[in-house]
């Protein structure tokens, strides 16, 4: 880590790069009980800190490995396409249509959006799959009203 904060630090100098001290961190993935050294590496505006959450890329990582960040997110965007499925498909904007539509929208849309990069986490826990058929069976209540 260090020879790669030192090779950021070159870069600096050689290309005339800048890097953001709020975006330029890192984070250890492990055990708590690892035995933890202590990593120094500095740019031109400071020291780059170790991180204990991090996005990356639209994936929440964060020190323990697991997908705890990534589902309090997906749980977030859940209820936000709900909504906004429901506002789209109204009864008044769509008549005796909106049941369908509002499937439609969730199956073809939703979906997607909320599960969207959980693709990524290869080896989830039982509960976190718990957890994502849970968001996924709140949002489609909350869309058909139950």
């Amino acid at each position: 880590m260090e020879s790669t904060i030192r090779n950021v630090a070159k870069m600096e100098e050689e290309k005339k790069f800048t890097f953001s001290l709020e975006k330029s961190k890192y984070i250890r993935i492990g055990r708590a009980n690892m035995k933890k050294e202590s990593i120094t590496g500095k740019v031109k505006r400071g020291e780059i800190k170790e991180a204990t959450e991090y996005k990356y890329l639209g994936i929440w990582i964060n020190n323990t490995g697991n997908a705890d960040k990534q589902l309090e997110e997906v749980q977030k965007r859940g209820s936000k396409v709900a909504t906004n499925i429901n506002i789209m498909a109204a009864k008044e904007n769509v008549g005796w249509l909106e049941i369908q539509l509002k499937l439609y929208l969730y199956e073809h849309v939703g979906l997607n959006t909320i599960f969207y990069n959980m693709e990524l986490w290869n080896e989830l826990r039982k509960k976190d799959h718990e957890k994502l058929e849970s968001i996924q069976s709140k949002a489609l209540k909350k869309i058909i009203g139950l």
